[in-house]
């Protein structure tokens, strides 16, 4: 059975790696999962007996306010189709991505996430919105097609926690590790 999941699945268990002091969760199941894709945004603290769940506090603890799935989708085939997403100025996990995407190319210093054309892999990418406890390293703006009415979303973030004396990291697209 996976970490963080309700239901035994082995296609929708997120990759979690545990190293010493360090967690990384990555997958757009993780929080999609346990909340069985809604379609719609989830606000993780008020969350009810709607999704057959209460909220997690594991969550909470991440940052994760709002939980958008799926935020590139918004018709049969967008999850073949790659999706633009942009590092963070000055961000110590994606700095360097920004600051090299902008000298080659700064009016469209973005990447793009692409599983279908490398893999064959499906492009199911999350979005969030968090507090103000974590520094966010990867955005990505919602398919226009798609009913999420906000602007751009967290999709990789990062807290240390001095209290645990660990540090974690949540990316919310599928990292396909083979």
């Amino acid at each position: 059975m996976c970490f963080l999941q309700k239901k035994p699945s082995s296609r929708h268990c997120p990759v979690f790696f545990p190293l010493v002091g360090v967690i990384l969760l990555a997958g757009d199941e993780v929080v999609g999962h346990w909340f069985d894709w809604p379609g719609k945004p989830v606000d993780i603290d008020t969350v009810s007996d709607e999704y057959g769940v209460q909220s997690v506090p594991f969550f909470q603890y991440l940052g994760i306010k709002t939980y958008y799935g799926d935020i590139n989708y918004a018709k049969e085939g967008d999850q073949q189709l790659p999706w633009p997403i942009s590092a963070v100025e000055e961000d110590v996990i994606s700095g360097a991505l920004y600051d090299a995407f902008e000298a080659m190319l700064p009016d469209t210093a973005v990447l793009l996430y692409d599983p279908y054309s490398e893999i064959n892999g499906s492009n199911w990418l999350d979005g969030f919105e968090v507090d103000e406890t974590v520094t966010i390293a990867f955005t990505a703006q919602p398919n226009p097609d798609s009913d999420f009415e906000v602007d751009t979303l967290a999709i990789g973030f990062y807290k240390e926690d001095e209290s645990l004396n660990n540090k974690v990291v949540f990316l919310g697209f599928d990292p396909y590790i083979y």
